[in-house]
């Protein structure tokens, strides 16, 4: 997910997901594993489209549970939203659950415009979980660029160090996942 971020937030003119969540990401099966792909790009905008917007405190639209606090506010907002959203994401490869599970929907956003943050597992490793509170910074400006996450995931897993999914659906499912290998194309 995070490549595919960071090929948006790095066109010449940059575009925002605006709604990066777990259930847009798509997994599709490769030769060998898994690749993760971003979809639903129904709020994305250009940077430029940004800048030109009004900005109305009476409607905004967002995935609650992912949305970063100035989206929450209804301020305008950068590609370091996108990457709030990605540090929820990554909560939930660590917690294995839902974010926000148990809490009514009207309790999630003053919670994160007070600056809370779900708990991170403690069998979390060390840099995954410094990487995930990077990402949730209330500063946009403190939360790392998509490339700085990109580099920093990739020296997590050539150290070792890398986070052991337990994944929360079933493998049956993703056993009808086509292969995207030579043995799938027609001949």
């Amino acid at each position: 997910m995070a490549s595919g971020i960071n090929y948006l937030h790095t066109q010449n003119n940059p575009i925002l997901h605006g709604d990066i969540k777990s259930s847009n990401c798509l997994i599709q099966r490769v030769y060998d594993g898994y690749m993760a792909k971003l979809c639903d790009f129904g709020l994305a905008k250009t940077k430029k489209e940004m800048m030109r917007q009004t900005v109305s405190k009476s409607t905004f639209a967002c995935t609650l549970q992912w949305a970063a606090p100035e989206i929450l506010r209804a301020e305008r907002y950068t590609e370091k939203a996108d990457i709030y959203s990605l540090g929820v994401v990554y909560w939930e490869l660590a917690a294995t659950k839902r974010p926000y599970d148990g809490f009514e929907e009207v309790a999630i956003r003053p919670y994160v415009l007070a600056n809370e943050r779900l708990e991170i597992p403690d069998s979390t490793p060390s840099k995954f979980k410094i990487l995930i509170n990077e990402c949730w910074s209330p500063h946009p400006d403190k939360r790392p660029k998509s490339s700085e996450l990109v580099k920093r995931l990739e020296s997590i897993l050539l150290q070792g160090n890398y986070l052991v999914v337990s994944l929360p659906f079933n493998e049956k499912i993703l056993n009808r996942i086509p292969r995207n290998d030579d043995s799938s194309s027609p001949a």
